[in-house]
């Protein structure tokens, strides 16, 4: 089973760590260190300097940890440099013995870099990557000079100035002063020339030159075959053309239709082990047969982009010239695509062609669980954050890849701690393209995932921000619909001082409120009117502020109409009473309920048929009569009939199995359990904790102890003013709480 994408012990706990290197608070005037008695081996302190390169901690301040009495550095790899390594940072690297350098997008100049080694690391040193970085100019800067300190570092075997403004005089003087180079990447650089590689014929293993443009002018084709005639020793090579592709340092540019013909390769380099010609579409089946036959040893074949791909002799089993162990990129199976997806995560005109082609082949029912491409998916996400075409790719590959096959079972689906990463990576995308309709459609389509939502470790307060925003910027049915189901659900996961927040955002309100405005105005009953509600009536749970904004907004004008419009759609009806059950708890906002117009839909509901319409309209009424009879200011409507009906009804509701409402806290009750002059009230309430804990007693057991319930319970037994009804109810409780608790092993002390 492949396991990479589960988190290694070693990186959970260096990831914490650096959780608690917090930047912001240290005096820019120090720097850190570890203890003395702290010491982390060669492997450790290498892991560490990249993530923090990867999650921009790396600077003057930080690169102080790496001092040689507390760690150890043979390798140096940190992908981008730019803002991470200056002149001052290379003195920490000084006083290690460094075997394998990678440092890409460097500010400073590659000569800066190798000058400032010490003698160990120059006469040691074996694998130098400097891509991106550059060659200092002098003569008025406008030529590289003739030599550079590079050619000191005899021992390299592997050398990276891809991207560099590296030239033809340069690149002859590296081959021929470095004798045990082996491994040369030159791709996206001006060399236009190969000529000079015949000097290191007799050692050159693996060359990389992709996005090399190699004009007939400086390397005609009997140039090319005398070159390639000669490099025997040769066995990884990378003539890949990404056609829109646009190398930095390429002065004059060439014709981009032009790719390098493998003819010139049938027949020579009988070593080769790995050939990628991705890009190259001139290539014919030909050439391509006659290649494979002159090169049996052939174990990796970059195809992508060419159509060679399609062919028989890569996806027929039968064909002569298959070979089940040759490794082939391309889009003409999902193999191909994998590989692709592993080997081009870096370029991004390659990836935009694979994410196309992973997204059509996984597009399909029964296309099952594969983590492996998830966490691909999480890797290229991570490193392309500001390209939006890599991101509404994968964002549109997420959704495919998510939207089933996830088990419970962490073996054979997808790991909750992976599905938290690519929460946070989708929350990411919409941020940074906030205004891009369909990646934030692409978005919203794969959070729109109940598992995701309930059972990841997501930052469901900047998914609440970010949904809210979508749906106050786009009007389409469909966005609106996928942001309001989102939010229905996350903003009941949110802490109550993150929905006041949101709660005060009126924009948010009003979006909300013109939503549903629209559907009465049609009469609509549709999922989106649904998700529409329910988060309103979860933003506005114990919450004062926002239920005054949604009184301001006009929302208790618009819900009042609706209790006429849907009196027969009990679904509507329950979320209408659940949102203004959330007003009535509050003494400040109950006279905004105090009229005909509101009350008496509500009243005609306590007897509805539906228990949970019943349920919300008894606590809407409950909490209206528990100050007494002298806030009571509904005259057509006697104050003494509301608690006949009241009591009649909750004796009438029998205990139903679904939890008809998740609250919070058990706060809201404790005025309405405390109101011995209205036992009506406190009969509701009572009925209200005996209905959650009998459908979630693991969740409400804990929450009753906390907030100290029994003591109430219990004081409403012993009272002689106790209703006996009141009574009856908190004994009921009481046992109930006991036997639960004797299930859990747990002494419960009366």
């Amino acid at each position: 089973m492949d396991v990479d994408y589960f988190p290694r012990l070693t990186d959970l706990s260096l990831d914490a760590f650096l959780e608690s290197l917090r930047i912001d608070t240290i005096d820019l005037n120090n720097v850190l260190a570890f203890s003395n008695s702290v010491f982390l081996p060669e492997q450790l302190s290498e892991t560490l300097i990249t993530k923090m390169s990867a999650k921009n901690l790396l600077n003057h301040q930080t690169i102080s940890l790496f001092e040689p009495t507390n760690t150890r550095l043979r390798k140096i790899s940190i992908p981008d440099a730019s803002s991470a390594i200056d002149v001052a940072e290379l003195q920490i690297f000084q006083k290690h013995k460094l075997k394998e350098i990678r440092l890409g997008g460097l500010q400073i100049t590659i000569d800066t870099l190798v000058d400032s080694l010490n003698e160990w690391t120059r006469l040691n040193l074996e694998k130098l990557s400097v891509s991106k970085a550059a060659f200092p100019l002098c003569f008025s800067e406008r030529y590289l000079p003739i030599t550079s300190p590079i050619i000191t570092l005899k021992n390299l075997r592997e050398l990276d100035l891809s991207e560099t403004n590296l030239n033809l005089h340069l690149l002859d003087v590296i081959v021929e002063e470095l004798p045990l180079m082996e491994s040369l990447n030159i791709s996206n650089t001006g060399i236009n020339d190969l000529s000079c590689l015949l000097k290191c014929k007799s050692r050159l293993k693996t060359l990389i030159m992709s996005n090399v443009f190699l004009l007939p002018s400086n390397c005609n084709d009997e140039m090319l075959d005398h070159v390639f005639f000669h490099l025997d020793e040769l066995r990884h090579l990378d003539i890949s053309f990404e056609k829109f592709s646009n190398p930095v340092h390429i002065i004059t540019a060439p014709d981009l239709s032009h790719t390098f013909p493998i003819t010139h390769l049938v027949d020579k380099l009988p070593k080769l082990v790995s050939l990628d010609i991705s890009g190259n579409e001139s290539v014919s089946e030909d050439v391509l047969i006659a290649f494979l036959q002159s090169h049996e040893n052939l174990k990796f074949f970059g195809l992508l982009d060419t159509g060679l791909c399609n062919s028989d002799v890569f996806l027929n089993t039968q064909h002569f010239l298959y070979r089940p162990d040759l490794l082939v990129t391309g889009s003409a199976s999902l193999d191909q695509i994998v590989l692709s997806l592993k080997l081009y995560s870096k370029r991004t005109i390659f990836l935009q062609s694979t994410l196309y082609n992973l997204y059509s082949s996984s597009d399909r029912k029964d296309f099952g669980p594969r983590p492996d491409l998830v966490k691909i998916m999480t890797d290229v996400m991570k490193t392309h954050s500001m390209s939006f075409k890599v991101q509404l790719a994968c964002t549109a590959c997420l959704y495919n890849l998510t939207k089933s096959g996830w088990f419970d079972n962490d073996t054979f689906g997808i790991p909750s701690t992976l599905m938290t990463e690519v929460a946070h990576l989708i929350l990411n995308a919409m941020s940074t393209f906030a205004k891009h309709p369909q990646l934030q459609k692409n978005a919203l389509l794969t959070l729109c995932n109940d598992r995701m939502l309930q059972n990841t470790n997501m930052d469901r307060y900047r998914c609440a921000r970010l949904v809210l925003d979508a749906l106050c910027r786009f009007t389409d049915e469909a966005t609106q619909r996928l942001c309001v189901a989102i939010s229905s659900i996350v903003v009941a996961r949110i802490s109550t001082d993150q929905m006041n927040e949101l709660g005060s955002e009126k924009r948010y309100m009003q979006k909300l409120l013109a939503l549903v405005k629209r559907k009465l105005d049609i009469i609509a009953a549709d999922p989106t009117l649904g998700y529409a509600l329910s988060t309103l009536w979860n933003i506005t749970d114990e919450s004062p502020q926002t239920c005054t904004v949604f009184l301001e907004q006009g929302g208790l004008e618009l819900f009042t109409k609706m209790l006429d419009e849907y009196v027969d759609c009990d679904p509507v009806l329950t979320k209408i009473l659940g949102l203004l059950n959330n007003i009535a708890e509050f003494a400040d906002l109950r006279s905004c309920l105090m009229t005909f117009e509101v009350i008496n839909p509500i009243r005609n509901l306590l007897g509805s048929a539906s228990i949970e319409n019943s349920y919300f309209s008894a606590g809407i009424l409950a909490n209206l009569i528990s100050p007494g009879p002298q806030v009571w200011t509904i005259e057509k409507i006697p104050r003494d009939d509301i608690l006949i009906e009241l009591s009649e009804s909750i004796s009438r509701w029998k205990h139903i199995e679904g939890e008809m409402v998740a609250y919070r806290s058990f706060r809201p009750f404790l005025p309405l359990l405390n109101c011995y002059e209205t036992y009506q009230a406190q009969l509701w309430a009572l009925w209200a904790v005996q209905h959650v804990l009998t459908v979630n007693a693991s969740r409400y057991y804990r929450m009753v102890l906390e907030e100290k319930l029994c003591d109430i319970f219990m004081e409403l037994i012993q009272r002689s003013d106790t209703n006996p009804l009141v009574k009856q109810q908190a004994e009921i409780i009481l046992h109930q709480l006991h036997e639960y608790g004797r299930k859990k092993i747990t002494v419960f002390k009366f």
